[in-house]
């Protein structure tokens, strides 16, 4: 049997670590303590993303991973894309909801994607992302271009502050 390399094992050990909500830990003291797993998160972003996420971290004084799952779990909520369909009332009492309008950009990543970010966030954020573009049927957005509107409306509100 063939033996793991150092990064194997760290890799096997995030990755199951990333499929609980809480880990165990020791502190320097003896005490036990519980602390927020992080989950991988790779996206493929434009240039004009990546050059404005790296000004907000060095604005800030965090790392990108920190920087995204913070604009997540403060930010998200105030994120509407899409507004909810318009519903149509029928003669006969009946409500139907009219088909959803799809984005006037084009939903392919094959063009102006040219940096890829791989960052960690915490459980909570990535959850938080997962509700928005999954569960929440009304967006239809992945979550790179969530993250992308994110990071640009981060950057255009703070603008004066950066």
């Amino acid at each position: 049997m063939k033996k793991l390399t150092q990064d194997q094992k760290q890799y096997r050990k995030r990755k199951k670590e990333a499929k609980r909500d809480f880990v165990r830990m020791v502190n320097e003291n003896g005490e036990i303590s519980l602390r927020v797993s992080k989950r991988s998160l790779c996206l493929r972003v434009s240039n004009e993303v990546f050059n404005a996420l790296a000004v907000i971290c060095e604005a800030y004084g965090k790392d990108q991973g920190e920087m995204i799952g913070f604009m997540i779990g403060n930010s998200i909520h105030k994120l509407q894309t899409i507004p909810e369909p318009k519903r149509t009332y029928q003669p006969d009492g009946k409500c139907e909801r009219q088909p959803m309008t799809e984005p006037n950009k084009s939903r392919f990543n094959g063009t102006g994607c040219e940096k890829q970010v791989n960052v960690r966030i915490s459980i909570t954020a990535w959850k938080k992302l997962d509700d928005f573009c999954v569960k929440d049927q009304k967006t239809r957005y992945s979550k790179k271009r969530v993250v992308e509107h994110l990071i640009l409306d981060y950057a255009k509100r703070n603008s004066q502050e950066l």
